[in-house]
């Protein structure tokens, strides 16, 4: 049995989208977007267009540079919770 997963995300911070790549069987099946995003708030003061800042803890910032997907688990893979701002994930 193959496991249908994403393999990347790619967010864009000028456009304020994420789209999806997936890898498995059921692939082509899957939703790409692209999807709306909020960035990260950041705080006065700290530059997060910087990669290695925006990477900082505590910064705020949506943190910058590619990662290779770590692993996959079954559902459910994110959960989503209410807070005073909507949804988030």
């Amino acid at each position: 049995m193959s496991t249908t997963y994403i393999s990347k995300a790619n967010v864009d911070l000028w456009k304020l989208t994420v789209t999806l790549e997936w890898t498995g069987l059921e692939a082509a099946m899957q939703p790409k977007g692209p999807f709306d995003c909020t960035p990260g708030r950041g705080i006065a003061g700290i530059n997060c267009d910087d990669a290695a800042t925006s990477r900082l803890a505590n910064t705020n910032c949506t943190p910058k540079g590619e990662w290779k997907v770590g692993g996959h688990q079954r559902a459910p893979i994110c959960l989503l919770s209410r807070s005073r701002m909507g949804n988030s994930i």
